[in-house]
Order: structure tokens, then C-alpha cells, then sequence
């Protein structure tokens, strides 16, 4: 599993942060290759990191969306303890 961040510096500071994406990947390239196939990828610049084995559990709601600042931290409980 991946967590993949998007931002666009070139927008005013506040408004930089695009969203989160969750997907199940082996790979770094192959996440961001699958956001633009299902049409998630907000676009902007991307930064990815993979979960690690003992990361908690993630919803499935929560996989494979676009995740606003307000959906990290209302139902994941903030971007500072994920993974």
C-alpha cells in the first residue's frame, strides 16, 4: 500500500495541498501509474511513501479516493500518524 501526497507550489500558500490517494501497489511508479487510470490523480506535484507492515488497518472507503485535509484528519486522524 501506498500513501501518495499531490500539491501545486505554484498555487498561494493554504491552497498547495491537491489531496491524498491510499492504493495497493507494489511500487511507487506503478500508484501513480494507477491514479491516472481511474481518473483520481489530481495532478501537481507527487510524493509517495509505502505503509509499512504493521501500519494500522485502513478503512476501504478510504482506498482508491482522492482524501481532502479535512478527510485525513476526521477519519484518519490527522496525516502527522499515517501510515
Amino acid at each position: 500500500m501506498y500513501w501518495l501526497s499531490f500539491a501545486d507550489p505554484e498555487l498561494p500558500e493554504g491552497s498547495q495541498f491537491l489531496g491524498a490517494i491510499i492504493v495497493r501497489s507494489n511500487d511507487f511508479i506503478t500508484a501513480v501509474a494507477y491514479t491516472h487510470a481511474k481518473g483520481i490523480n489530481p495532478g501537481g506535484e507527487v510524493r509517495g511513501v509505502e505503509f509499512p507492515d504493521d501500519a494500522r488497518p485502513i478503512p476501504e472507503d478510504m482506498i482508491d479516493c482522492l482524501l481532502s485535509y479535512e478527510d485525513i484528519e476526521t477519519k484518519l486522524g490527522g496525516a502527522e500518524r499515517m501510515p
